[in-house]
């Protein structure tokens, strides 16, 4: 077997004075890759399974799973839905998720799954600092940030009343029955429609639920002032500097509810200080 690693890191910097202002700018980015060149494996029963399982020239670190295809909205649609999600469809009910039958064999299984992102480290990781000095004023803000970054939620994250506990409310925006107590294998059962499944459904998969977690952040932020020394002198003291400083004041990720620091493939993260801006 054989495997080769390979990045790239790559910085620039920018240092002058306009007068009394001093700038101080620079900025770095990085990537790296681990890829599998040569990997003994058994043979394979088809090309199917040679393209899905061979790990020969093949990037590590590769997310599989299903693609979202929809979401039922009534008995109707999933009576004729042409594909099997398991058992035959007999459990599926209005809200549920559905995904692509990709090799379009009429059943939705492990061997519709397809690379849909990347896992473990980020693809790309970059910083910028900017450094501004007047007189005796100074500035100085670290951004940091990742792009490449996916993950996915589970448990009391990713469905209600795990571990027979609380849920997070927003799950009250899920499929519903008109009557709390209706049979919701019913046909004639009513359904007042959510953005999430009923509670018990199946919990997302594949894209329905992986999260782009890239971001940036200003992760520190200083301001500054030196007093002059003349002032000082007086006093027997050579230097003094005050400042006020902050971390993690803002952040910029379409990854929601979640510090994107602190992440996990199945695992919930909690907000950082500072404010965080979603898209």
């Amino acid at each position: 077997n054989s495997d080769r690693v390979q990045g790239l890191d790559f910085s620039l910097s920018y240092r002058n004075t306009f007068g009394k202002l001093g700038v101080n700018i620079s900025g770095n980015i990085g990537t790296t890759r681990d890829e599998n060149m040569t990997v003994l494996q058994g043979a394979f029963g088809n090309q199917f399974q040679q393209w899905q399982s061979s790990q020969s020239n093949r990037y590590n670190s590769i997310w599989w799973g299903p693609t979202y295809a929809g979401q039922f909205t009534s008995y109707k649609q999933i009576q004729n839905y042409g594909v099997n999600m398991g058992g035959g469809n007999n459990s599926v009910i209005p809200g549920d998720y559905y995904y692509q039958d990709t090799n379009h064999d009429g059943v939705i299984d492990g061997k519709d799954n397809t690379p849909i992102a990347t896992t473990d480290i980020p693809l790309y990781n970059y910083g910028f600092t900017i450094a501004l000095s007047y007189k005796g004023f100074d500035m100085n803000m670290l951004l940091q940030g990742a792009a490449g970054v996916y993950v996915q939620y589970g448990e009391q994250f990713a469905q209600p009343l795990m571990y027979q506990g609380s849920a997070l409310t927003r799950f009250l925006d899920s499929y519903h029955t008109v009557n709390p107590t209706a049979n919701v294998f019913d046909p004639n059962t009513q359904w007042v429609p959510g953005y999430y499944p009923a509670m018990g459904s199946p919990i997302a998969q594949g894209t329905k639920a992986i999260q782009n977690a890239s971001y940036l952040r200003v992760k520190t932020l200083e301001f500054g002032y030196s007093i002059s020394p003349l002032a000082l002198k007086h006093i027997g003291v050579k230097r003094l500097r005050v400042y006020v400083s902050c971390y993690n004041l803002l952040t910029f990720t379409g990854l929601q509810n979640y510090d994107p620091e602190h992440q996990g493939i199945s695992q919930g993260g909690t907000a950082g200080d500072g404010a965080n801006f979603s898209t």
